[in-house]
């Protein structure tokens, strides 16, 4: 792929766009700057959920960002050349996301040339050929932000310089991605770089369409992606990942168009890569080889962090809508105020009475209740544990829906109720259910807008539930809110053993 770009470069020096044929310009386009795709041999189409791949891969990837992403990456290559990109995105929330890179590549030092009248050529002096690279662009989840399916668009902007010789154009990448298919696997596509006839100086960009399917399955991931250029031979890449544990990851792929690109150059392990990641919090540092034959390599070096869960993705970024906000229960109404009850009195013998012969009526109220001691909510709340925990399920909701009467919709309390139903639902096997009540209890801690000691304790119980049903992608999500929800040390314990259960079975 590399000495496409020298070769590029030749071409416009040696000639004007009339004797170009099908060369194409932008070769920058064609330079992939997410590292771990590329330490999985560009197999990387399906597998697009972060900002590399919505950038570099495809575009709908951008629609899964769940929130602050920064990556920055530099390669070494041979002869000279360098290249480096920087990238920043955002999770939308229930939208999707959106980023925006720059990439720029430097081509080292040429000498420059020119035919001398009594033969041969005289050096004139150098020049250093340069190229860079504008991108940004959205993605749509168009089945909510778990996950499903989404679609998104790239615009980029690239520009070239050869011996004081610029010239600049516009592509446009167009993308598709479904996720989850039967849980595990994934497939994506997109066309890149369309544009302009016209294109860079006259030369056509390179135009491709790119394919590929993956699957996720506990520790490893794994792709297989098919590329057909507008102008050149189909190519096949693919690549494997796995998470040996919660910080170390090892991949390795092939890229058959490397070898092809290389021709003469290309030895039996052109198109061969490797890589790492090592994962610390929010931050992680990738690094992938990439075999070009008699050549050389390209090493390529890459740091990322991501922070701040997106606002919607907190309510929505684990399978499932959640339920409204609950109502209170129709079986416990008020009681309504006492109603005298008026008795006859006994007939008044005649001539006697306010008129004589007629029975006066008398108002005769009904015994006063006995006025009960006042039991707060967190009394409720602890009575129905103790009942819950005794398997008096029943008995429990009664307490629950007892409270929820008293309390105003704009409390925690309501988060609580949500929480300790979804835990009755958990206790009796009923997952879904309880699924359904934990996220619920997300809900109100996302619309209260306020700091919520139980919301940790919800994403825990709404990851287990998931776990439980087989989801382990969407269990693994739930924990990772969880853990950056400020829990307390016991049940970050709980949620940091919870994730090793999802991510390695």
């Amino acid at each position: 792929m590399i000495p496409r770009i020298l070769l590029a470069l030749t071409a416009m020096l040696a000639a004007g766009p009339a004797s170009a044929g099908g060369a194409t310009g932008g070769d920058i386009l064609l330079m992939d700057n997410g590292v771990r795709g590329l330490g999985m041999g560009g197999a990387y189409a399906s597998l697009a959920g972060d900002l590399s791949g919505g950038l570099e891969w495809n575009p709908a990837g951008l629609a899964f960002l769940q929130s602050n992403e920064f990556e920055a990456s530099y390669a070494s290559m041979y002869q000279g050349m360098n290249q480096g990109w920087l990238a920043a995105g955002k999770g939308l929330g229930r939208s999707g996301g959106a980023g925006v890179g720059v990439s720029y590549l430097e081509a080292g030092t040429f000498v420059a040339t020119e035919a001398d009248p009594s033969g041969g050529y005289s050096i004139t002096g150098t020049f250093k050929p340069w190229s860079r690279l504008v991108s940004g662009g959205c993605g749509w989840a168009l089945t909510g932000p778990d996950g499903s399916l989404g679609v998104g668009a790239v615009g980029k902007w690239v520009e070239e310089s050869i011996m004081e010789r610029d010239a600049g154009a516009g592509a446009i990448d167009l993308g598709v991605l479904m996720r989850r298919l039967f849980g595990r696997f994934s497939a994506g596509a997109a066309y890149q770089n369309i544009g302009s006839a016209a294109g860079l100086a006259g030369y056509r960009l390179p135009e491709q369409f790119r394919a590929g399917i993956g699957v996720e399955w506990g520790r490893w991931s794994g792709g297989l992606d098919f590329l057909v250029p507008r102008n050149g031979e189909a190519a096949l890449k693919t690549g494997l990942e796995i998470a040996v544990n919660r910080v170390l990851a090892l991949r390795a792929g092939f890229d058959s168009a490397l070898g092809e690109g290389l021709g003469k150059y290309s030895g039996i392990e052109s198109g061969f890569s490797t890589g790492l990641g090592l994962a610390f919090a929010n931050y992680k540092f990738d690094y992938a080889f990439v075999s070009a034959g008699l050549l050389g390599a390209v090493h390529r070096f890459g740091l990322s962090a991501r922070w701040g869960l997106a606002q919607g993705r907190q309510v929505l970024a684990v399978a499932g809508r959640p339920p409204p906000l609950p109502a209170p229960p129709s079986d416990l109404e008020a009681p309504a105020a006492p109603v005298p009850e008026v008795l006859p009195q006994p007939e008044a013998a005649a001539g006697t009475g306010p008129v004589a012969g007629r029975t006066e009526p008398r108002a005769v109220p009904r015994t006063r209740p006995p006025i009960l001691p006042v039991v707060s909510a967190d009394e409720r709340f602890s009575a129905a544990d103790r009942l819950a925990a005794a398997g008096s399920f029943s008995q429990a909701r009664q307490e629950l829906d007892r409270v929820l009467r008293t309390i105003p919709a704009s409390e925690r309390g309501v988060c609580d109720y949500w929480l300790r139903v979804g835990r009755i639902f958990h206790l009796q096997r009923r997952f879904a259910e309880a699924a359904s009540h934990y996220q619920g209890a997300v809900n109100c801690a996302a619309v209260l807008a306020g700091s919520w000691p139980g919301l940790p304790e919800a994403w825990l119980g709404k990851g287990m539930c998931l776990l439980d049903g087989g989801d382990r992608e969407a269990a693994a999500a739930a924990f990772s809110a969880g853990l950056g929800a400020n829990p307390g040390p016991d049940v970050r314990d709980r949620l940091e053993k919870a994730a090793d259960r999802a991510r390695f079975p």
